[in-house]
C-alpha cells in the first residue's frame, strides 16, 4: 500500500507482543512478591522465549504449523510477488539460515557462496526479509558509513520462528535468545523515544558491546546481555567491556541485562546497573 501513497502516509510499526503483554495477555502476576508468583513470572518468560509472542500462537498446540505457513506466507506474498523474486528456493534457504543464526553479523560473501547466488543478490534479498520484517538489522556503531552498511547483524522479530519449524536445529543458546528479546524490546523503547540503537565492536579480537543506544551521534547508554555470569571469567569478560566502552564512548550509564537479581557494582570508578531481565522487560515506558 505504501508504493501507491507515497508522501500521503505514516508508518506504524507494529511488534509482537512484548513480555508484559505476553504476560497481560496470559494473566501472569507481574508485581507479587511471593515465590509462587516469582516462579510463574520465571516459567512464562522461559516459555516466551522458546515460543514467542505472535498473538495468533497464543494457546496453540500445533505451533509449528504456524510458523511455518506463517514464513512461507512472508516468502510468498510480501516478498516473492512484491519484488517479483524468481529463485525463492534460495530465498527461503536464505531466511532459514538467518533465523537459525540470529544475533550473528551477516556475511555476504559467505551468503554469496553458500547458496549459489551473487552477493548483490544476497544482500537485496537480505534487504527484502527486513523490509517483510522477518528480521530486524542491527548496525555496526562507525562513523564511517562503509561500516555501517557492511557490518549489520539479523535479529529475528520474534524468538518463536527459531525452534517451531521443520527441521530447526539451531542450538538452543538462552543467551542468543534472550539478546534477541532485548534487541526487539529496545527497537519499541527507542522508537518512542526518537533514539537510535547500534552495537560496537572496535575490531575482530575485541568483546562486542550488544547495544548502543544513541541520541543522535550521543551515545546515552552501553548495554551488555548475558543469561548467566555464574563464573568469574563470565562475570569480568562482560563488565570489562563494559568499563572499556564507557572511556571510548564517554558515556556512564552502564547496564548489564542477566537472568540475576538486580544490583549495582562498581569497577574501576564505573557504575554498573546488573539489572534482572525479568525486571528489566517488566519495565513500563
Amino acid at each position: 500500500m505504501a508504493t501507491h501513497l507515497t508522501g500521503r502516509y505514516n508508518e506504524i510499526h507494529l511488534y509482537p507482543f512484548s513480555f508484559s503483554e505476553y504476560c497481560q495477555y496470559h494473566h501472569i502476576d507481574t508485581q507479587g512478591i511471593t515465590t509462587k508468583a516469582d516462579a510463574e513470572r520465571k516459567r512464562a518468560f522461559l516459555d516466551f522465549i522458546h515460543d514467542g509472542g505472535f498473538p495468533e500462537m497464543q494457546g496453540l498446540r500445533n505451533k509449528r504449523a504456524y510458523v511455518q505457513s506463517l514464513i512461507e506466507a512472508i516468502l510468498r506474498k510480501d516478498i516473492q510477488k512484491r519484488f517479483k523474486i524468481r529463485n525463492i528456493e534460495a530465498l527461503r534457504k536464505l531466511a532459514h539460515h538467518l533465523i537459525n543464526n540470529a544475533c550473528q553479523e551477516v556475511n555476504y560473501d559467505e551468503l554469496s557462496e553458500l547458496l549459489g547466488i551473487a552477493d548483490k543478490t544476497a544482500k537485496k534479498y537480505v534487504d527484502y526479509l527486513s523490509q517483510a520484517f522477518l528480521v530486524q538489522l542491527l548496525t555496526k556503531h562507525s562513523f564511517k558509513s562503509t561500516e555501517r552498511i557492511r557490518n549489520q547483524k539479523a535479529y529475528i522479530v520474534d524468538t518463536g520462528l527459531e525452534g517451531n519449524r521443520e527441521n530447526a536445529l539451531a542450538p538452543e543458546n538462552l543467551g542468543w535468545r534472550l539478546e534477541n528479546v532485548v534487541y526487539i524490546e529496545l527497537l519499541r523503547r527507542c522508537a518512542h523515544d526518537f533514539l537510535d540503537v547500534y552495537y560496537h565492536k572496535p575490531d575482530s579480537r575485541a568483546k562486542e558491546i550488544d547495544f548502543v543506544v544513541c541520541d543522535k551521534n550521543k551515545a546515552v547508554e552501553l548495554i551488555q546481555v548475558a543469561y548467566e555470569i555464574d563464573t568469574q571469567r563470565a562475570y569480568d569478560r562482560e563488565t570489562s567491556s563494559l568499563v572499556k566502552a564507557a572511556d571510548t564512548f564517554s558515556c556512564n550509564h552502564l547496564t548489564l541485562i542477566a537472568f540475576l537479581p538486580t544490583r549495582d557494582v562498581e569497577i574501576e570508578g564505573k557504575t554498573i546497573h546488573i539489572v534482572s531481565a525479568l525486571e528489566w522487560l517488566l519495565q513500563k515506558l
